[in-house]
């Protein structure tokens, strides 16, 4: 089958089954074994963040904060 039929077959669903069924082949993605293919330019940000990280260039954020900033200061 090839991708133009499945993405047409999926227009065909209510949003709640096109979710669904989203989640489902995710879930799938997920339990694989084999790890995803990077292009060189994936591979090239990884390492990049990997350094930054390494380095002390690069801090994380507590999910407190990144909510704030995405909600705004109320939580809303």
């Amino acid at each position: 089958m090839s991708t133009e039929a499945i993405l047409q077959a999926f227009t065909l669903l209510e949003p709640a089954q096109q979710i669904q069924l989203v989640e489902d082949m995710w879930d799938r993605i997920a339990l694989s074994e084999e790890p995803p293919t990077l292009t060189a330019g994936q591979r090239e940000e990884l390492t990049r963040r990997k350094a930054a990280h390494a380095s002390g260039a690069s801090q994380g954020r507590s999910w407190d904060e990144v909510k704030k900033s995405l909600l705004g200061s109320d939580g809303r």
